[in-house]
């Protein structure tokens, strides 16, 4: 209610808030992946191409995970029971996105960069699209 007050651009807010989402989950992507990777004793390959590749799809996936949960959360601001509406509404939306993400990881690791490369298009999908969304109905979005 308070942004709406300001006069605040949508999009501006919409971007914000994806931008902050985003960056929270790769703070805690960092973390996560490190412990994984000695929790499990994997290796990374020493290659260029596997690190650039992982980290396209942290950077991708991230954006695209925190655009669709700002687009989710901004529909269902209004109803009392948002805490449990959201994850219900998120989890067969981002499946996708999140399986996407682990085949590119897996390329990665296991040396076959380019079947990762594929799977980052599905993410790179995603971001766009609902970056796009969005950007463009976050207005009508905040007005429900």
């Amino acid at each position: 209610d308070q942004l709406r007050l300001w006069g605040l651009d949508h999009a501006g807010v919409f971007l914000g808030k994806t931008f902050a989402v985003a960056i929270q989950l790769f703070l805690i992507e960092l973390v996560l992946g490190a412990v994984v990777l000695v929790g499990f004793g994997a290796s990374v390959p020493a290659t260029f191409s596997s690190w650039l590749l992982i980290l396209t799809v942290m950077v991708i996936a991230t954006i695209a995970l925190s655009a669709v949960a700002s687009c989710y959360a901004a529909l269902s601001a209004g109803i009392r029971v948002r805490e449990t509406l959201v994850p219900v509404l998120l989890l067969p939306i981002t499946v996708p996105l999140l399986l996407a993400s682990v085949q590119a990881w897996q390329g990665a690791l296991m040396s076959d960069t380019a079947a990762g490369w594929a799977w980052v298009r599905v993410d790179a999908v995603f971001a766009v699209i609902y970056g796009a969304v969005g950007v463009l109905a976050y207005g009508a979005l905040m007005e429900e």
